[in-house]
């Protein structure tokens, strides 16, 4: 007798830790949540029979979700954005309210509006849902003015959110980019123990990214408890420098239009532990701009958030850990072919 299940049963869709595979933003309104009618699987759990093992699937019996929702990608989509060639992993790293999911936003509404992003220029997406649930919030819709948006859940033992651009250079190679979209609070407990359990995100973050973006909060490392602020950047440096190797990092002073600058001996501080730990390195101060890029009246503000999109897609860095693809057809040459090494 088949059990339902209040697990998805669409074997690669990992609701409600990422956005649902079907594109539901309740997962209780979608069918493969709910479970249907169909045969007894795993665990006695029900799966539907539009997904029963069939000859048209891979060797392992199981159906291949493509990433066609256009929601936040997970490491399962990995092989569907790396068929062509290699992506670009870039993680952003920081304490909770850093910045990251707001520099996001506005990366994607600066690529959205058409704004000259240098040499490259904008060539798709395969998470563009994902995109617009973050950039909505900095969007005036004519009844709800902008606001930041929220932070990013810390699920347990989930690995980070991608969300996918695709730039073509001047030499027509399309360069795939994969930015992650994490918890400050796992880097927080990495900082402090590189084991902890409910760190795993960002031990994988660590692991497998090309370029990483650390996030220094301005505002708290301009206020009251500024000293707490400077303890966790330092942690963060620190426990980021093991394993490292040339793969390039830069700070990123997030918020830097405060009114009440961030004390000269702190910005030494950190700038100085980046150049000292990290062997390629650059620095940027971002903060969301006060005009209108598309009249240029941005200023600064847009010309820094190019300049951070230009050094990713200019860095190169020699993946020590490979990201694993998972072989669909081991039998089948063409499929089971993951590039020169």
């Amino acid at each position: 007798m088949p059990v339902p299940t209040r697990k998805c049963s669409r074997p690669r869709c990992h609701a409600p830790e990422i956005q649902c595979a079907e594109g539901y933003d309740d997962v209780e309104s979608c069918p493969h949540w709910k479970g249907t009618p169909g045969v007894e699987g795993e665990n006695g759990q029900e799966v539907p029979s539009d997904l029963r093992p069939s000859d048209s699937v891979g060797r392992e019996g199981r159906s291949v979700s493509l990433a066609w929702s256009g929601s936040a990608l997970g490491s399962d989509d990995l092989a569907f954005v790396a068929a062509q060639r290699r992506p670009r992993l870039i993680a952003l790293v920081g304490p909770q309210n850093a910045g990251k999911t707001t520099f996001l936003a506005l990366l994607y509404l600066l690529v959205r509006r058409g704004v000259p992003l240098g040499s490259g220029r904008f060539a798709g997406s395969y998470s563009l849902g994902g995109w617009e649930k973050l950039a909505r919030y900095l969007t005036w819709d004519g009844d709800n003015e902008p606001t930041f948006p929220p932070h990013t859940a810390a699920n347990e033992g989930r690995r980070p959110g991608l969300l996918h651009l695709a730039f073509r250079g001047s030499n027509e190679l399309l360069a795939n980019t994969l930015w992650t979209d994490a918890p400050g609070e796992w880097f927080r407990l990495w900082a402090v123990n590189g084991q902890d359990p409910n760190a795993e995100g960002a031990r994988w973050t660590h692991r497998h990214s090309d370029a990483f973006l650390v996030f220094a909060d301005s505002e708290a490392l301009a206020g009251e408890s500024r000293g707490e602020a400077v303890e966790r950047v330092r942690l963060l440096i620190e426990r980021l420098r093991g394993g490292i190797r040339d793969r390039p990092v830069g700070l990123v002073w997030a918020k830097s239009d405060i009114e009440t600058p961030v004390p000269e001996s702190i910005r030494q501080q950190i700038e100085g532990g980046v150049k000292r730990h990290f062997l390629r390195h650059e620095i940027f101060s971002v903060s969301v701009p006060k005009g209108d890029p598309d009249d240029g009246s941005g200023g600064d503000s847009v010309a820094e958030f190019v300049r951070v999109l230009k050094w990713v897609l200019a860095t190169q860095a020699q993946r020590y850990e490979p990201l694993i693809l998972p072989v669909l057809r081991a039998d089948d040459p063409l499929f089971a072919f993951r590039g020169k090494k």
